[in-house]
Formats: structure tokens, sequence, C-alpha cells
């Protein structure tokens, strides 16, 4: 759930969390430590009220812990920083269809999507800046946009920027990625 619905997001705030279930996780790599606590319990009515399809809602708290050399010209000091951010789900699945744990895992599971897709849309693609918002022409967008996406990563490539400036100039490169046969 995103801020943009701050009549949600305030309730969701302002609620007593104590008796919600709980599931923690702990990642290590790339030079951080991250603990991600669950919070997890059905849906109150005035949340309810704000979205009848809710059936649970959770509140996941991350904190991420990065160690790193800093150098100040002379002398090198190992610097740790912590910060942690508050966000808030909500499920139209019961506790029965989902646990904590699996609430944790589609969390995760989400990120990568959000990673792997929209901030190369946005960022790469530059879906943000599109000033095209008639009728189904967004979505036909979005469609070409996450095709094209989709036939880099299957050639192999995980750069995608890259491979896309290299295909406006390399004409063996465009007929490999889209599987034809170079014309002689």
């Amino acid at each position: 759930m995103k801020r943009n619905q701050q009549n949600l997001h305030q309730a969701l705030d302002g609620l007593c969390w104590a008796g919600a279930s709980r599931h923690e996780t702990r990642d290590k790599g790339h030079g951080r430590a991250e603990r991600r606590s669950h919070l997890v319990m059905d849906a109150p009515a005035e949340i309810r009220a704000l979205f009848p399809h809710v059936r649970q809602i959770a509140k996941v708290i991350r904190t991420r812990t990065v160690t790193s050399w800093e150098s100040d010209g002379n002398k090198r000091a190992r610097v740790t920083k912590t910060s942690t951010e508050t966000v808030y789900l909500i499920t139209s699945l019961t506790s029965r269809e989902a646990a904590p744990e699996h609430i944790a895992a589609c969390t995760r599971a989400h990120w990568g999507i959000e990673n792997q897709v929209h901030w190369v849309r946005d960022l790469t693609l530059r879906e943000d800046a599109s000033r095209v918002r008639a009728a189904s022409r967004p979505a036909n967008l979005a469609t070409l946009r996450n095709a094209q996406l989709g036939i880099i990563r299957q050639h192999g490539s995980n750069d995608i920027a890259a491979t896309r400036r290299e295909a406006r100039y390399d004409n063996d490169l465009l007929h490999a990625l889209l599987r034809l046969e170079p014309a002689t």
C-alpha cells in the first residue's frame, strides 16, 4: 500500500499492533544486513469500511544495517549506518489462506517484480515520462514495453539499456533478439 491512500495509511498507522501475529526474516549480503518484521492481523471494522474486500492487514518493519569504509583523506574508518522503514499491506486473503510466513514471502517476491520490471520500465524505458493518456493506448504501450523486456531477457542479456542501444546499430543483434533469419 502506497501513501497515495492517505486515509487508509493513517488508519493503519494508528492501529494497535500488539496482538498481531509476527514473522521475522533476516538476510545478509552485498555489504548489508536486513531484518524484516511482519506483523499480521485480521482487518478491523474501520479498515474494512474503507476497503470492504480486505481480510488481513500487515505492518512490515524493515531495518537495514550497512557497514562500509569511509576515508577522511588520511584515515579510513569502518562506519555502520542503520535505517528503518515501515510499510503497510492489505490483502483479500484470509488467515487460513495466508499465514504471516506466506505474506512475508509474497511481499519479498513483489519487490523482485518491482526491481525487475517496474523500475526498468520507469528508468530505462521512461514510462513515467510518457504523455500517452487516451483510451487503451497506455496499456498497449505497456504491453509492448513488457514484450521488449521479455525478448531482451530471454536472449540472455541483463543490461536492458545497453542491449537496446546496441540493437539500434547492430542488425545481427536485432535479428537474434527477434529470432529472425538475416536477409541475404
